[in-house]
């Protein structure tokens, strides 16, 4: 029977200490940072916000860049390499309007509701009225 031991390592113990230094390469070299929800940026003077937290990993003491194009967030490492892209929101008149369709729909939803409440309604009260003039006539 063998045993994994420092000594005498195989592939199994070398595998699982290649994970541990790599993951001690990672948290001593890399760091998360995150932008709040809500945040703005601009560009060609529309603004744009984020919807929720937005979280990136990049290296420790390396500069990131921030970059709008079109309802895209890009942050990219000092090699231009894009590390995390996030979609962001439009903030400003159109957004409004597009609130504004939404509750017209949802309304328009509720009405549909409505109105077929209103007929069932309508059907069960000539249903009782129906029965009632039987219940009379046979008397």
């Amino acid at each position: 029977m063998r045993v994994d031991t420092p000594e005498t390592p195989t592939s199994n113990f070398v595998e699982i200490k290649w994970r541990e230094y790599s993951l001690d390469y990672g948290f001593h070299n890399f760091e998360t940072s995150s932008i709040s929800k809500g945040t703005t940026f601009t560009f060609h003077k529309q603004k744009y916000k984020t919807a929720q937290k937005l979280f990136y990993t990049h290296a420790l003491n390396s500069e990131v860049s921030k970059k709008v194009d079109e309802n895209t967030l890009e942050i990219t490492n000092e090699k231009g390499t894009v590390i995390a892209s996030y979609p962001l929101k439009k903030v400003g008149k159109n957004n409004h309007a597009i609130t504004m369709k939404n509750d017209v729909k949802a309304s328009s939803i509720v009405g549909d509701y409505l109105s077929g409440i209103l007929l069932l309604v309508c059907i069960i009260v000539l249903g009782i009225a129906g029965m009632l003039y039987r219940k009379k006539r046979k008397i």
